[in-house]
This record gives structure tokens, C-alpha cells and sequence, in this order.
């Protein structure tokens, strides 16, 4: 692509190659730009408000957000959705749950994305 890059047609591209959470360096590597240009553009149009900043270094496009499973699974590795939103899920649990809970074998941290808390247990 070129090096002069449009919101509408960065926007177009990520959703025509199905990319729904990418780094930098994905981004730097599907626009063909230098890391620096990347960097610009990606904290100049999440300001704008094109992208959402999910945590330093791993961005989504704002108005077409993944499942929450996916985000859950990518924003701190390893991990795998469990406890309390697993069984809210499948209607195990009667309670609906406040945030998505879960299992790592890092030590445990909870991010928060937007209005979504995402809680990340140690097993």
C-alpha cells in the first residue's frame, strides 16, 4: 500500500482481511509503512477515535469490536475464559457476570477496556 495512509481506507482494509485485534508491527507489516509512521498514525487516529487502545501495544477498530472471548484471550496470554462468565455463558450460573473472569498462569491482573472489566486469575 502507499505510505500515505486514509482512516477510511485503513478502516476498510483491517475489515476486508478480517483482522479484528492487531500490534503495531501487524500494522506496520499489512500497510507496508516504517514502525515510526505507524505509531503516528495509530495513536493519532485512536484519539480521533478510530481505534481503541485495548492495553499498550494492541489496538481493535472502535466501531467493530471481537467477541469479548477473543479479546479476553489475546489482551493477556496465556489465558482461557473460565469461572464465572463460562457458567454465566452457558446458563450454568443464574447471575449475569460483571466481568470476563479468566485462567492464567501469570500472576494474576484485571485490565480494563472501555466499560468491560477483564479479570485474569492464577491456577
Amino acid at each position: 500500500m502507499c505510505t500515505l495512509l486514509k482512516p477510511l481506507s485503513v478502516r476498510q482494509e483491517l475489515l476486508g482481511k478480517t483482522i479484528t485485534i492487531f500490534t503495531p508491527q501487524d500494522f506496520q507489516r499489512i500497510f507496508h509503512t516504517t514502525g515510526s509512521k505507524a505509531k503516528y498514525f495509530l495513536e493519532t487516529y485512536t484519539q480521533s477515535g478510530l481505534f481503541l487502545r485495548l492495553k499498550k501495544g494492541l489496538y481493535t477498530l472502535q466501531g467493530d469490536l471481537p467477541p469479548e472471548e477473543e479479546i479476553a484471550n489475546l489482551l493477556y496470554r496465556p489465558s482461557y475464559v473460565s469461572f464465572e462468565y463460562a457458567l454465566s455463558t452457558y446458563n450454568i450460573l443464574l447471575e449475569m457476570a460483571y466481568s470476563v473472569t479468566s485462567a492464567t498462569t501469570q500472576p494474576t491482573r484485571t485490565f480494563q477496556v472501555g466499560e468491560r472489566t477483564f479479570s485474569y486469575f492464577t491456577i
